[in-house]
């Protein structure tokens, strides 16, 4: 039993022996990495901030008619039920979608503070500015994507 315990610290050894290996290769990519300048940051930041204020605009307009709509459904006719319906499936859809969005720019933003926006989480390159103003939120780039 003794000797597999020390075979055991062994192979614990050896395994410590190999990480500064590998935490060399990981320091190695992270400082081929750019980064975007505190400026540029700064644009993306009010672009992002900006689209976040829009869609939730959008999503508490659509809040708010989804329940006037349920504060005056007695009021609604049965003749134009298919309509009412329509309706409710498009206002819960443009609420979802836009939940959806306000979280990804929430995400972008944390990117942003701990300064990891704008560098793709496939490839470790800088996405292109013209992408991330296409598309503020995104993670990756084109060819990752």
């Amino acid at each position: 039993m003794a000797g597999f315990f020390n075979e055991g610290k062994e192979i614990i050894f050896r395994n410590l022996t190999h990480q500064p290996k590998t935490k060399h290769m990981t320091i190695a990519k992270s400082e081929a990495q750019t980064y975007y300048s505190t400026e540029v940051l700064q644009e993306f930041k009010n672009i992002i901030q900006e689209r976040y204020n829009v869609a939730k605009a959008e999503f508490e307009s659509a809040s708010e008619q989804l329940a006037d709509y349920n504060n005056n459904r007695d009021v609604n006719f049965k003749l134009f039920e298919l309509d009412n319906e329509e309706l409710l499936t498009e206002l819960t859809t443009s609420m979802t979608r836009q939940l959806k969005l306000m979280r990804s720019l929430e995400n972008a933003l944390s990117r942003i503070a701990n300064g990891t926006y704008g560098v793709c989480s496939v490839t470790g390159k800088l996405i292109p500015v013209e992408r991330l103003r296409a598309i503020p939120y995104t993670t990756v780039c084109r060819e990752a994507a």
